[in-house]
């Protein structure tokens, strides 16, 4: 059960904004749809899931027809509810990498798949929603459409860390340290702390032929 419903929580389509109390003994709150629409629904009917969209998605959203503007279960679309969901919703798998580390949505696009459609485009085969600086969240002044190489070649250049007390590229820490990048990259992501990015990697083998010192 989702429990009380927290303000700006992600439920299916809508996005609740506010408390508006209680009223004929059910608590009332104001939700935005994707479609841009403003609704009220009862806490129990978003509990149970009887109210997923402003009416919008009707039954074609369970179904997943193409409705809310013929964008529902498109490329663009999926993309803008995961980019929502990992950082709106603490239910989700990977809300821990991006929503608990501060990353957010802006009021924009978290509010509107319309906007997110508007500054953004149409996302085109082998593109993705790339953030141009990891450190920072999900707008428009930071999002781009990009393929997974520009991507990778985005986060060496662009993402900057420290490394032996000296602020510089990803790519030259990686370099500096002597780690793969891809090491690196995946603590990253995987939220590991900053002191710990660039610890050596003790492989298996190397702890097993591992001998003591003078010996």
């Amino acid at each position: 059960g989702m429990g009380s419903v927290p303000v700006t929580g992600v439920v299916g389509a809508l996005v609740a904004t506010e408390f508006l109390g209680r009223a004929r003994n059910h608590s009332w709150w104001s939700l935005t749809c994707a479609c841009g629409k403003t609704h009220k629904a009862t806490q129990n009917n978003l509990r149970r899931g009887e109210v997923r969209s402003c009416g919008c998605l009707r039954l074609a959203y369970i179904s997943q027809a193409v409705t809310v503007h013929g964008y529902a279960k498109t490329p663009t679309w999926n993309s803008w509810v995961i980019m929502r969901r990992r950082c709106m919703q603490p239910t989700d798998k990977l809300y821990k990498y991006y929503g608990a580390r501060g990353i957010t949505v802006c009021d924009r696009w978290a509010k509107s798949f319309k906007n997110f459609l508007d500054d953004m485009g149409e996302r085109k085969p082998g593109f993705s929603l790339d953030r141009i600086d990891n450190s920072l969240g999900y707008c428009p002044e930071n999002c781009r459409w990009a393929t997974h190489t520009q991507q990778v070649r985005n986060r060496r250049n662009t993402t900057m860390v420290m490394f032996n007390g000296v602020r510089m590229p990803l790519a030259a820490a990686c370099e500096q340290s002597g780690l793969a990048w891809h090491i690196v990259d995946c603590r990253m992501r995987r939220g590991w702390p900053e002191d710990r990015w660039f610890l050596p990697k003790l492989t298996a083998r190397t702890r097993i032929n591992a001998k003591p010192v003078g010996k």
